[in-house]
């Protein structure tokens, strides 16, 4: 398909691509020179509007473009400008989704500025690809050497003494930024009537490699299955990949002037299609996975659209391209489809932006969902955090209240087996109360005193403590001591059938439940933590060090099974729980060592969620998660919920898969599920109750050194 020819370029549009860069950047500068204006917020709605807005004005000028164009150009900018501060102020996914899309749209109008009237024309629609190619390269190149030159600047006067750094980087290197894209689309107009351009040329060059790299990704993904990669992480990056692909693609089929043979670019250019447009296959098949599991949301229609617009274009250029290698059509076909296909990601774009905010709101989206899993029981999920309690609703993903804690970071929590009281262990003093039904702290239990660990029995009025070398039996109401044993390295804890199971570095102490008299002794390095069955007849044990789990038999206090864990899989387990049924157990594990370049290459620490079958001992399923410091599951057994530190969120997986990431106000560790609905705190600067103070939870007991060791 030849171009059609072009206009040379009017003169005087130096002078022009220096004002529009001097406008560009004085608003830019705005949040700097208006008080009340957050940066953050400015440049993230504005900044693209920054570098597209001033580019589409010269494009049009440069390019002799009508003055109706040009005028259409200016109004639609003007309106998307006000959509995005206006409209899409409010936080919420929707809105956030509109604004990632806004650049479609922004683009849009730079494609309107190059085409004027004749955007119906194919040829011109296949010369702004080729346009868009060479200004981004361009662009990078011209965005490098400033660096380069920002670097040697500051360097040559930091030799005489002068200082430029603050000053040049807020003033300078800003202008850059934004003059960049002008001068790129200045100097493509200087190389005008030149078949062969230098963007199909670069973009030809990568597919090589792009072919080497996702061929076997994505043999790697359809080998491990296509369910273990539904995270929202993995989706982004894969939307990503494709989106970036799929650009190379069309840049190196809008090459002009080139031959009409067919070459190895071509065949390679046919492969690289059919790789992404599987790759594609799997993230649609992922999306629709979520959405039929967990009901319709506006991230999942903006995904799901998306990647359905990618697959019908990489569709029609993979038929063609494979009758232009068969010899059936020309490559102008390919090209032809090409052109014609643009507007759809302008109309998908369009709708992401100006519907999707308004018409698919959030609360919209919320009625479905209920609606989509009606099994959601209306309950509350209490996390751990430094100081405070966050209680964060499992229908609404949506954080209820936060409950200050007043006797520093606690150890744990547990909560009453009616779920109206939350206890919180204190390695350095009592067990702190919080009551569910009005979300405040009442006051620290009478005991037991210097537990880390906490388990309770029976109504909930008995309670199992250990730390500081003992284990106690108390009253948590009252306070009465019914038994006190001491015992070395006393860790975590476990009722099942007449014994307390505790878990002593190298060994597993079994107790009498009511005098806490020692049983037996069972050999288990590595004895972490401890899970009992619902039936009271099995207790599971975590072996970090060994990478494995060991299960005894309540009744006998003998190992009656060891289930290692594969290095594949994880290692060092550090957190057990049982499902409901007792028939299999969601252990917490580290993930595998990496070897050296995945070190290299790593990002953040992840753990692995592993089902262990328990008739047979078998690995069910193994689920890579973010870092998981705990673990929690539903009343039903069909929603886990894992807290992730640093990163304030706890992730919610929905039968083995990827549900919500919820967000909560500090790191989160620790985690319980309570089969009751959270109460809405209407004050969250609540003040602390005067009459609790941190001396009610630390009253000094009996050294440990005073009691009995067995």
């Amino acid at each position: 398909m030849a171009s059609p020819a072009e206009a040379p370029a009017p003169r005087g549009n130096v002078v022009l691509l220096v004002v529009l860069s001097l406008v560009a950047f004085g608003f830019a500068k705005l949040p700097w020179l208006v008080r009340g204006l957050d940066a953050a917020t400015y440049l993230g709605r504005n900044g693209g509007f920054l570098a597209t807005v001033p580019l589409a004005l010269w494009v049009a000028y440069a390019r002799a473009t009508r003055a109706g164009a040009r005028a259409l150009v200016v109004v639609l900018s003007a309106g998307l400008l006000l959509h995005a501060n206006l409209a899409l102020h409010r936080p919420g996914d929707a809105n956030v989704l509109a604004l990632m899309h806004l650049p479609i749209l922004q683009w849009t109008l730079v494609a309107l500025a190059f085409l004027g009237d004749g955007w119906r024309e194919r040829g011109r629609r296949v010369e702004f690809v080729r346009f868009g190619t060479e200004l981004v390269i361009f662009t990078l190149l011209l965005t490098g050497g400033g660096v380069i030159l920002t670097g040697l600047t500051l360097w040559l006067f930091g030799m005489v003494g002068t200082h430029l750094g603050d000053w040049y980087v807020k003033n300078v290197v800003p202008w850059g930024l934004v003059a960049a894209p002008l001068v790129a689309a200045y100097i493509d107009s200087r190389r005008r009537g030149q078949a062969s351009r230098l963007g199909p040329r670069v973009a030809a060059a990568f597919q090589p490699l792009l072919l080497l790299t996702l061929a076997p990704f994505v043999g790697l993904v359809l080998y491990r299955g296509a369910a273990a990669y539904q995270q929202r992480e993995f989706l982004s990056a894969v939307n990503a990949v494709v989106v970036t692909v799929a650009w190379a693609i069309l840049a190196t089929l809008c090459e002009g002037g080139r031959s009409p043979r067919r070459t190895v670019i071509d065949a390679l250019t046919l492969a690289l299609v059919a790789v992404t447009v599987v790759l594609d296959g799997v993230a649609l098949w992922a999306i629709v996975g979520r959405i039929r599991s967990l009901g319709w949301w506006p991230s999942r229609v903006a995904v799901l659209g998306t990647n359905l617009a990618i697959l019908g274009c990489l569709a029609g250029v993979g038929w063609r391209q494979l009758g232009f290698l068969r010899g059936r059509s020309p490559l102008a076909a390919v090209q032809a489809w090409i052109a014609a296909y643009l507007p759809v990601f302008a109309i998908w774009g369009g709708m992401v932006v100006l519907i999707l905010p308004l018409a698919l709101t959030e609360r919209a989206f919320t009625g479905r969902l209920r609606a989509a899993r009606p099994s959601v029981e209306d309950a509350c999920v209490y996390v751990t955090e430094v100081s405070d309690i966050a209680a964060v609703s499992t229908r609404s993903h949506a954080l209820a209240a936060t409950i200050d804690v007043i006797n520093g970071t606690p150890y744990g929590i547990v909560a009453a087996p009616d779920g109206s009281r939350l206890y919180l262990p204190h390695e350095g003093g009592r067990p702190e109360v919080i009551d569910t039904a009005t979300a405040r702290s009442l006051a620290c239990a009478p005991g037991p005193e210097y537990a880390r660990h906490l388990v309770l029995a029976g109504d909930g009025r008995l309670a199992y403590g250990s730390g500081r070398d003992r284990v106690t039996l108390v009253d948590i109401d009252s306070g009465a001591v019914f038994a006190q044993r001491g015992l070395a390295a006393a860790g975590d804890i476990a009722l099942a059938g007449p014994s307390l199971f505790v878990a002593a570095k190298d060994d597993l102490i079994v107790l009498d439940r009511e005098t806490l008299e020692v049983r037996r002794r069972v050999p288990l390095p590595f004895a972490g933590r401890l899970a009992a069955t619902p039936d009271g007849t099995r207790v599971l044990v975590t072996r970090y060090g060994a990478n494995a789990v060991s299960v005894i038999d309540a009744a006998s206090a003998q190992v009656v099974r060891t289930i290692a864990i594969p290095p594949a899989d994880g290692q060092n387990p550090y957190h057990v729980v049982l499902r409901p049924d007792g028939r299999s157990a969601w252990v917490l594990a580290d993930e595998p060592t990496p070897g050296p370049l995945g070190l290299i290459l790593r990002g953040q620490w992840e753990s692995r969620l592993i089902e262990i079958g328990l008739a047979g001992g078998d690995i069910l399923r193994t689920i890579a998660a973010e870092h998981s410091l705990g673990l929690a599951l539903s009343t039903d057994g069909q929603r886990i919920y894992l807290p992730q530190g640093f990163s304030r969120r706890v992730t919610v997986l929905a039968g083995g898969s990827f549900e919500e990431k919820i967000t909560v106000p500090g790191f989160a560790y620790g985690v319980a599920f309570v089969p009751r609905p959270c109460v809405v705190d209407a004050s969250p600067s609540k003040p602390r109750l005067p009459i609790i103070t941190r001396n009610t939870c630390r009253e000094a007991g009996p050294p440990p050194d005073a009691l009995s060791r067995h």
